[in-house]
Order: C-alpha cells, then sequence, then structure tokens
C-alpha cells in the first residue's frame, strides 16, 4: 500500500472513530500536516463520501471502497469493525493461554497478568460497540443486522475474558493442588477452546467458511 493511501486509511478511521471538529484536530493527532489532510480528503468530500462535518456518508463509502479488491479492501466499512475484532480475537487467545498456563503451573504471577490482560479485552469490545452506535447513528438502514452481529462477536469474545478470570482467581485464591486426571482433562479442553476460537474467528472475520466442518470437529 502506498504511503498516501496508508494515511488516508488512518484518517478515515480517525474520522469513523473519533468524531474530529475540523481538519486541525485530525492533523495533530495524526502528527502530519493539515494541507496534507485537506489534499487526501477533497477528493472523498467533492463525492460526498466525507461530509464537511467529518463524518462519513457509509452508503457512498462502501459505493467506493467496499467492492474494490487490495488495498482498496481495506479501507471498507467493515474493515474498520473487523480489524478492531480480529486484534482482539489475537488478544483473547493470548489471554486463554495464559490463564491455562496460570491453572497449569499453579502460577499466581502468571494469574494476576492474565486478570490484566483483561482490562484491554473490556476496552476493546466497548471500542466496538460505541463503533457499532456509530455506524447505526450514521446510517441506521446501512447493514444493520450485519453491523449488529460484529457487536454480538465481540460481546461473546469479552465473555471468554470473563470466564479467564475465574480460571485465574482460582489459582490466586486457593493453594489446593490440582489433581494430575483432572488436568489431563484440562489439557484436553483448553486444545479444544482454543481450536474452537481460532477457527471460529478466521471463519467469521476473514470469511473462510471452509473451516465450518473443522469447527463442528472440535
Amino acid at each position: 500500500m502506498g504511503r498516501s493511501n496508508k494515511t488516508l486509511e488512518e484518517i478515515l478511521e480517525y474520522i469513523f472513530y473519533q468524531n474530529p471538529a475540523n481538519q486541525d484536530e485530525i492533523a495533530d493527532d495524526l502528527k502530519i500536516s493539515r494541507r496534507y489532510v485537506t489534499k487526501l480528503l477533497k477528493p472523498l468530500v467533492d463525492e460526498d463520501i466525507v461530509r464537511k462535518v467529518y463524518v462519513v456518508n457509509l452508503e457512498k463509502y462502501d459505493e467506493v471502497y467496499g467492492g474494490f479488491e487490495h488495498s482498496n479492501k481495506k479501507i471498507s466499512t467493515d474493515f474498520l469493525i473487523k480489524n478492531i475484532l480480529r486484534t482482539m480475537a489475537e488478544h483473547i487467545e493470548n489471554q486463554l493461554e495464559l490463564s491455562f498456563e496460570a491453572i497449569l503451573e499453579n502460577d499466581k504471577q502468571k494469574a494476576n497478568e492474565a486478570i490484566e490482560l483483561d482490562f484491554t479485552t473490556n476496552n476493546m469490545f466497548e471500542k466496538i460497540r460505541s463503533s457499532v452506535e456509530t455506524v447505526v447513528n450514521l446510517d441506521p438502514h446501512s447493514k444493520l443486522s450485519k453491523i449488529l452481529l460484529f457487536n454480538e462477536v465481540a460481546y461473546n469474545y469479552e465473555r471468554i475474558g470473563d470466564y479467564c478470570i475465574h480460571l485465574n482467581k482460582f489459582v490466586i485464591n486457593d493453594d489446593s493442588v490440582v489433581d494430575d486426571k483432572i488436568l489431563d482433562i484440562l489439557k484436553k479442553m483448553y486444545k479444544y477452546a482454543k481450536r474452537s476460537v481460532s477457527y471460529a474467528s478466521e471463519a467469521f472475520i476473514d470469511g473462510k467458511v471452509e473451516l465450518k466442518e473443522d469447527l463442528m470437529d472440535t
């Protein structure tokens, strides 16, 4: 992706998530010149893709960018939320892994570290929730069911984070050694849980429907 396309992507994401009041705010926060912001946005303002109150006209946005392949696909409406979902999925897998290691090793330090990861999990959920609200407010009729589905997926990730908290609190608050037979069962459950999260995330976020059978086998 060229520098101008990458910067435009950053500007559009900033408008979408931060609702800036003017171009100066965009330029200051992204550490670029106001003139460069104006240059990149002018064609989009002229085509009514970006409006001068600095909100994105989602219908026109997807008309221009949503159907393109390669680099332009990366600034479609769906991408703006899917990008956070992808990051959240990776974060949840790390949180789950660290939580299981805490159980396996009876490691209170790892348990506390995993609990700290949950703050990021919750922040990601709130970011996606607010992004979904922005989409609905800007264009209530645009892909409403699909947009709300993004929110539901993020909620499920957040719930996995909550379950991880329960595992870590067990390690912190209970000094009992877990029986080896139970540990063997937990190892199998963890393997299937991690695989399920990975397959489900790829299937939904990246559209890899061929993973459906693999997911059903876990």
